[in-house]
């Protein structure tokens, strides 16, 4: 599992070379988070935790970061 912490304010963009459509989304809501849990019809799974100050990204594919803001995910 790969994981990456961003602070609350911070745009994430998480780019595919394809067009990749989840299979299945799940919402949760804690006292002091909201969750999002992703799965994807190739395997890739994401989970994002948002919290007051952060937003933690999960996943099991690793993500790398292109300098620009933006991340790619390595199938």
């Amino acid at each position: 599992m790969f994981e990456y912490t961003f602070e609350r304010d911070t745009d994430i963009k998480v780019l595919t070379s394809f067009n990749m459509n989840y299979d299945k989304k799940e919402v949760t809501n804690g006292q002091n988070y909201k969750r999002y849990y992703y799965t994807y019809p190739n395997g890739l799974t994401i989970e994002m935790i948002e919290y007051r100050n952060k937003t933690v990204l999960k996943s099991n594919r690793e993500f790398v970061e292109n300098g620009d803001g933006t991340f790619d995910i390595l199938i």
